[in-house]
């Protein structure tokens, strides 16, 4: 069909709407018949700003430059053909006065405030339906006109020594005071944002509330905590000193690993230091292992001597560099990690100090108890980014099982005591004449269970199923007491640990999760490079609809985030990784539902789709005002384009 028999056809379905709601053949509707024609052509505007248009259209009908305040509105009719003109004049767009003057004849005024002290600004929260047609939701009531011309801004009528400047009482005091009539001006911005909010959509208005209870929330949360002075230059650790000195540099060559990520000059330094260093670590483990072996030791006794002492000398200037680079001495001294790297190479000088011999005397004994210290160098290997990645895996893990090790560990405590005490009592035997306890049943043998104590030592081994056989109960009642000791020690230790297993298994799904999505990270910034029309990133998307929520509802924090990073990487994990896959998601209509991710709550899934993805569905085909709705919302300024990837179809907040 041509777009010239598509415009007529359009024209035709506009005529008969306008004739319909005017209930004329001329096609010609006053201000409330326009508003009610602009509802059945899906074109959502509040009162005001319906009544606003109206005057638009009616000046460009009567060719007229300004409007005429006094003149009466409600007997005034535009046609249809104006509108149509109005709506298809793309060349020249219009924007919504900022601002309105309201004259209040009458008592009760028929809105609602509230103060929002984020801006510092009186609100309207609600409005009667008497005043729609001439009070915006959401204004800013910002000044008041009484009867002898005196103007009184809102700001300087609070109450200054209130809490949060939050008292309203007394605004609302003056207000009544005053004498009638009384010219309040309101301020607003019209954006497609808080379109929805201000034609007071159904969903809009839930998601509005929501955000509102959960920014009272956020601000209690903020009050309550102390106030933190954030630091203006990065900086690795708590240990990192000053950037651009010396020690700075020097620090993150020996304990920052991506430090080649933010110095590519030096960086890869960092990364052959930290290799060494591992390496050095085997090397020495390796020596401290062979040495227990006397054959080897003896023929290479003064090749290992010399490996250590090269090593211990290594380490020792790495420890020194490391320290002296720190921020604070005392503190990385005594930080647990750092006291581990001066164990590991306090043996050596030890060693070095004291002439000890080897006969197996007192000093043999302390030089090997010093040498085992040596291993302390073995948990150096937990600051590598790889290993410490799974130290924290199994650090969540015990922290989720918390409740569990606690209740495995009182059970078992009991469950100990009770059956050692029991086996104790049954396999105790008799005293003989030398005051030994003996078993009859076992040829008057000395018992094993002489007391309490060792008697849990055997329940321990007993219930881990170790059963050394060191001790055994001989009589048949104190096999009856281990058998069912070992049977119900098997469940006592299961059930935790199957919990335990539960919640390792949860954490290690996330950290895979983790690394996928780091993975699928670097190749979609590698396709940023390499592809001229890159994939949009999926946090890019849901921070622009962050933002418009915020936006829309009043919200200046851009810290307060609607959608969270976990719900981002819900949908990240099911494999819409880039903003087209979940534009396409929700273009499929009902259809899609069930493939949103199971993770997010429903009422956030419920905005997504409700909400956001009515502005991406698929046009439908059977409406004849599409073409016209958007374009008008394209004259307000109320529209954005989409994505160059999708289609020229516009966005309208709401």
């Amino acid at each position: 069909m041509s777009k010239f028999l598509v415009a007529q056809e359009e024209r035709n379905q506009v005529e008969e709407l306008f004739k319909s709601c005017g209930q004329n053949s001329k096609g010609t509707v006053n201000v409330e018949q326009f508003e009610d024609a602009l509802t059945k052509m899906k074109i959502k505007l509040p009162s005001a700003l319906t009544r606003e248009l109206f005057h638009k259209v009616l000046r460009l009908s009567r060719s007229r430059e300004n409007e005429l305040l006094d003149k009466n509105v409600e007997a005034e009719l535009v046609d249809f053909d104006s509108f149509l003109e109005f709506a298809n004049d793309q060349d020249t767009l219009v924007q919504f006065e900022k601002s309105s003057k309201v004259v209040f004849r009458e008592k009760p005024f028929g809105f609602w405030l509230t103060f929002n002290p984020e801006t510092n600004k009186v609100i309207v929260d609600s409005v009667s339906e008497k005043k729609k047609k001439e009070i915006l939701l959401k204004s800013e009531l910002y000044e008041i006109m009484d009867e002898k011309q005196e103007h009184h801004y809102v700001a300087d009528l609070l109450v200054e020594d209130s809490e949060d400047h939050n008292d309203l009482k007394e605004l609302y005091k003056i207000l009544d005071e005053m004498t009638l009539p009384i010219q309040m001006t309101f301020k607003h911005e019209i954006n497609r944002e808080s379109l929805g909010i201000l034609s007071e959509d159904e969903e809009w208005k839930l998601l509005n509330s929501d955000v509102y209870t959960k920014r009272v929330k956020k601000r209690q949360k903020d009050v309550e905590k102390a106030p933190v002075k954030k630091e203006t230059i990065p900086r690795h650790c708590k240990y990192c000193p000053t950037p651009g000195t010396w020690r700075y540099t020097i620090h993150n060559l020996f304990e920052n690993e991506n430090y080649a990520k933010i110095n590519p000059t030096f960086g890869w330094i960092s990364s052959w230091i930290i290799s060494f260093v591992m390496l050095l670590i085997a090397v020495s483990t390796v020596i401290f292992i062979l040495e227990s072996i006397p054959v080897v030791y003896h023929q290479n006794e003064e090749l290992f001597t010399s490996m250590e002492t090269v090593i211990s000398i290594l380490f020792t200037v790495e420890y020194a560099l490391r320290a002296i680079a720190c921020r604070n001495l005392y503190e990385y001294f005594f930080a647990l990690e750092n006291l581990v790297d001066f164990l590991a190479v306090l043996p050596f000088f030890i060693e070095q100090s004291f002439s000890l011999t080897e006969d197996g005397g007192s000093g043999a004994a302390f030089l090997r108890v010093i040498r085992v210290m040596r291993l302390a160098r073995i948990l150096r290997i937990l600051k590598n980014p790889y290993m410490r990645a799974y130290l924290i895996v199994l650090q969540d893990t015990i922290r989720l099982s918390y409740h569990s090790f606690s209740l495995m560990l009182t059970i078992t405590l009991l469950f100990v005591v009770v059956c050692s005490s029991l086996m104790y009592v049954v396999e105790n035997g008799v005293q003989d004449d030398d005051g030994v306890m003996v078993r009859p049943i076992d040829d008057y043998k000395p018992t094993h269970f002489t007391n309490i104590p060792i008697s849990i030592y055997w329940c321990v081994v007993t219930i881990t199923t170790v059963g050394y056989g060191d001790m055994y109960p001989v009589t048949w009642y104190g096999q009856l007491i281990g058998a069912l000791t070992m049977i119900m020690g098997l469940l006592v230790i299961a059930f935790p640990v199957i919990i335990i297993g539960g919640n390792f298994e949860e954490v290690y799904d996330q950290f895979q999760k983790k690394q996928k999505r780091e993975e699928r990270k670097l190749e979609l910034e590698q396709d940023a490079k390499i592809n001229s029309v890159p994939f949009s990133k999926v946090q890019d998307y849901f921070d622009d609809l962050n933002a418009h929520i915020n936006k829309a509802c009043g919200q200046s924090d851009e810290n307060f985030k609607f959608f969270e990073e976990t719900d981002v990487f819900a949908f990240i994990d099911e494999g819409y990784d880039t903003q087209e896959k979940i534009v396409s998601l929700m273009e499929s209509g009902e259809d899609g539902l069930f493939f949103f991710p199971k993770d997010i709550q429903q009422w956030k899934l419920f905005v997504l789709y409700e909400i956001f993805g009515r502005m991406h569905r698929s046009t439908d085909k059977s409406d004849p005002f599409e073409r016209l709705r958007k374009a008008l919302y394209q004259k307000l300024q109320l529209a954005k384009p989409l994505s160059p990837r999708k289609s020229s179809a516009m966005l309208v907040g709401g």
